[in-house]
C-alpha cells in the first residue's frame, strides 16, 4: 500500500468518527440522600420532640430522576405506636415511582402513667394516676399526657402500676344507663320543654338511646347529651 492510499484510509476513517453521533450517558438516578431527607422531615413534622433513626436505602435502588418535588406520607393503615415505621416516599413527576423508606422512632415525652394497678371496669380517679417522662416506641400519639383526658373514663383491660396508659386500655362511660331515669328535653327557637323518662339501653354522649316516656309511655327516640339528658333531635 502506497502513501497516498493510506493518507487516503486515513481520512475515510476519521470522517467516519466524525459522522458518528456520540453516545448519550444514561441520566443519573434520583439522589437517594434526597428520598432519605425527605422521609425524615415528614416523620419530624409528625412529631417534633421524637428520634428517628432512618435505615439506609439499598445502594443498587436507581430510581429516574424526579422532576417534581417529593411526597412523603405514612401510611393510614400503619400503627404510628410502634417503634418501626414506614413512611412511603413517591415522585409524581412524568416517570412516577414510590419506595417505602424504613425508621425507628421513639419520643421521650410526659404521659399519664397508673399509681398503682387497675382493673377492669374501674373508673378512674385523679388518685390512680401520675404523670412522669418515659421514652415511648412510635410517635408519641399513643398514651394521654394530661390526667383531664381520662379523668372518670372507665378501664377496659387491665392496667399495671407504672405502666403508661393508653388510649385503647379505657372507654368512655355511658351518659345515659339503661333503667335510669332520664330527662328529655325537645328544644324550638325560643322554647325548650322538659319531661323525664326511663332509659331502655345505654348511650354515650351523641349516641342514640331509646326513652319510655313516664307518662304516656311512649318511646320517644333521643340522644345522649350529659349524664342523665338526652335531647330529642328536631
Amino acid at each position: 500500500m502506497n502513501r497516498t492510499t493510506r493518507f487516503t484510509n486515513a481520512v475515510a476513517v476519521i470522517g467516519t468518527m466524525l459522522a458518528t453521533p456520540p453516545l448519550h450517558a444514561a441520566p443519573a438516578p434520583h439522589d437517594l440522600g434526597d428520598i432519605i431527607a425527605t422521609a425524615k422531615a415528614t416523620l419530624t413534622a409528625a412529631a417534633p420532640a421524637a428520634t428517628i433513626e432512618i435505615a439506609p436505602l439499598d445502594p443498587r435502588v436507581r430510581l429516574p430522576r424526579c422532576d417534581s418535588a417529593l411526597r412523603a406520607s405514612v401510611p393510614p393503615s400503619q400503627s404510628t405506636q410502634t417503634s418501626r415505621t414506614t413512611t412511603r416516599v413517591q415522585c409524581d413527576g412524568p416517570t412516577p415511582w414510590n419506595v417505602a423508606v424504613t425508621a425507628e422512632v421513639s419520643t421521650d415525652m410526659p404521659v399519664v402513667v397508673a399509681t398503682r394497678a387497675l382493673r377492669t371496669g374501674q373508673a378512674v380517679s385523679p388518685a390512680d394516676l401520675e404523670i412522669v417522662s418515659r421514652r415511648i416506641a412510635g410517635l408519641g400519639n399513643c398514651c394521654a399526657t394530661e390526667l383531664d383526658e381520662i379523668i372518670g373514663q372507665t378501664v377496659r383491660r387491665p392496667i399495671g402500676s407504672g405502666e403508661p396508659i393508653r388510649f385503647e386500655s379505657l372507654d368512655t362511660p355511658p351518659a345515659i344507663r339503661r333503667g335510669e331515669r332520664v330527662t328529655i328535653v325537645a328544644s324550638n327557637p325560643g322554647m325548650e320543654i322538659r319531661a323525664t323518662g326511663v332509659a331502655l339501653g345505654d348511650a354515650r354522649s351523641g349516641e342514640p338511646v331509646r326513652i319510655r316516656h313516664s307518662s304516656s309511655l311512649r318511646i320517644v327516640q333521643a340522644r345522649a347529651d350529659t349524664p342523665g339528658v338526652a335531647r330529642v333531635d328536631r
